[in-house]
């Protein structure tokens, strides 16, 4: 990671396929230097000590099933996210809530995939 981020929300999964070990998933929270949330999934390998892109698979609010395009694929968060809680699930885990700015909450639930 070049810069600093806070309001981050992280947690620790085991490395899928073709990758191995653990892996810490950095996702959303403002960088040092702006006051703006970002949409950024970092990914940060521990045996290879290597950061990467990473995606957020997202369904609309609260498990919906949805077949908007932008909820069927995998990309970075697909709004700017601050603040949001982790929520370990099953191998994985989830972002629950958070905020964009001050003031202007989320009521979304993102599970990394």
């Amino acid at each position: 990671m070049a810069a600093g981020l806070r309001y981050h929300s992280c947690h620790s999964v085991e490395a899928a396929a073709p990758r191995t070990g653990r892996e810490v998933v950095v996702a959303g929270g403002r960088h040092q230097n702006n006051d703006n949330a970002s949409i950024m999934v970092l990914v940060f390998n521990m045996d290879l000590r290597a950061w990467r892109n990473g995606s957020i698979g997202y369904t609309c609010s609260f498990f919906f099933t949805c077949f908007h395009k932008k909820c069927l694929s995998k990309a970075p968060l697909p709004n700017p996210i601050e603040l949001a809680s982790v929520v370990p699930f099953e191998n994985t885990f989830l972002l629950v809530g958070g905020q964009i700015s001050s003031g202007n909450r989320l009521n979304t639930v993102y599970k990394f995939t």
